[in-house]
Parts: structure tokens; sequence; C-alpha cells
């Protein structure tokens, strides 16, 4: 931070002068005098009173720094302009005072000059990054070919951060299913299957099976043919008589031998005789 300036000027065939106001711990003042013939070296007394001790600083070109310490207590300050003439040892010439006006403290302990240095510094260089920071905020980052690009203040250009924009692609999703899940069906009806021991037919007609209802039926049905008239025999018992149209057999098929058949194929047109 650049230091401030208070002026001191004289008129013409005065030997004091009063400034303009400073505030109490505001430091790194330069006073610069205006009026009066100085040499291009002098020496400046400065002090909080009139009295006691104070404290020298040389000035060079009409400009002298006003040390920190005279600005802590919110006293004036006084200066002493002291000059030599080579032939004496020197005698004060001018007297300069620096009004103070009190204010409050910034810590408890007001920082030495080497601490108002660094925060002197300090602020300097806060100053120079909101400087660079101008830069950014016209130059904003911006995605070049799939990289980030942002400024570069010490080069004042855009350059490659060498940071994607783009992520990697991901992991493939998982398989979705074909549609929705069916309800269960009914419950199924088991088919019954009844058998005739004998039909009627016509005389010379193969046995057969024959299928018919509904899917939850099934009745098969045979006939036997009739065999050709034999020859008249003896009488036999009236009891054993039956009509034409009827005939009896001695073979029988069980039940297991039935369903054995029918498991075998169902659509058989003719019964095995065995």
């Amino acid at each position: 931070m650049e230091n401030r300036i208070v002026t001191a000027s004289f008129n013409f065939g005065e030997v004091s002068c009063t400034t303009s106001p400073l505030y109490q711990h505001d430091y790194g003042q330069e006073l610069v005098i205006h009026g009066i013939p100085l040499p291009s070296t002098f020496e400046v007394h400065f002090a909080n009173d009139q009295y006691g001790n104070s404290t020298t600083s040389i000035g060079t070109d009409g400009v002298v720094v006003i040390p920190d310490t005279y600005l802590t207590s919110g006293k004036d300050v006084y200066a002493w302009i002291y000059l030599h003439d080579g032939e004496n040892d020197g005698e004060t010439e001018y007297k300069i005072l620096i009004p103070v006006q009190a204010r409050a403290a910034v810590t408890n302990q007001p920082p030495t000059p080497e601490q108002q240095d660094a925060i002197s510094q300090a602020i300097a260089a806060l100053n120079s990054a909101v400087t660079d920071c101008e830069g950014c905020v016209s130059n904003y980052p911006q995605i070049v070919e799939g990289y980030w690009w942002v400024y570069d203040a010490e080069a004042d250009e855009m350059v490659n951060s060498g940071i994607k924009a783009v992520g990697e692609d991901g992991a493939d999703g998982r398989d979705g299913t074909d549609g929705r899940d069916g309800t269960d069906g009914q419950d199924g009806v088991s088919p019954t299957i009844s058998v005739g021991s004998t039909t009627t037919g016509e005389p010379g007609t193969d046995a057969s099976v024959e299928q018919s209802g509904t899917s939850s039926e099934v009745v098969l049905s045979f006939t036997i043919p009739k065999g050709e008239k034999g020859d008249n025999g003896d009488p036999g018992d009236p009891s054993t008589l039956i009509n034409d149209n009827q005939i009896t057999s001695n073979r029988t098929w069980s039940s297991e031998k039935i369903y054995s058949l029918l498991i075998a194929d169902v659509t058989n047109t003719v019964f095995p005789t065995t």
C-alpha cells in the first residue's frame, strides 16, 4: 500500500505552520514540506509534546517519514526542522504541528512498524490477486474438446487444465423383463374314462375305439364283429339260447389292461386279441 502524505506549507517569512489532521493509528505517513529552502538532506525531530525526548529522522528532497510510534497515542505530533550551517553545529529553524484525532485502536496492542509493514504487504498481495481475478471474470472456464480450459493470469491466456469435462461411461444396466408376469391358471379337471363291456354292431364289423366328449370327459366304446352262422348243432339247454343280435364273450380285460392300452395309444382302431 502506498504511504499517505500530509503537507506542511510555509508562508513567506513564517517559521511555523500547522498541517491538516491525521487519525490515530494511520501509520505509514510521509510529511512533505513546501515554502522553505531546504538542503537535499535535512534532519527532523519528532515528539508527542513540546517537552521531553524526541526522535530524529532524516529527510531528503523535502520529504520525511513520520515515525509510526508517534501516531499510537492519539496525541498531536510536533516536528522541528534542524539545519546545519557548516560553521556552527546547527539550530532549529522551523516548527510544524501535526494535529492527531483520537480513534479506537485496531487491537489492544498497536502493531510495531515491522508488523505494519507485513500487514501492508499482505494487503498489497490481496489487491494484486483481485486485479488478476478481473481477467478471470472476463475469461471464465470453457470446455474445449472435452477438457476444461481456464484463464492463466500470468500468461494472460486460456490454458488446458487437463481436467476432463465429461466423465467416463457408466456400467450397462440390468436387462428388463419381457413383459408382465402372468397370473396363475385355474385348476384342471381330471378326465373321466368309461368303457362299455359289449355293444351291438353289424356282422363282420371290426372292433374300433372312438373318442368323444369334451376335454374333461373321454368315452371309449368298441364293437365286436358278429361271426358267420355255424351249422345247426344239437339242441342245447333252452336257458342258454340268445337272440340273433347278441353275442357273448368269455374274454375279459382288467382295468389295468385297459389303462395300459389307452396309455399306449388312445387312437388305436382295433383292440389286440392277446
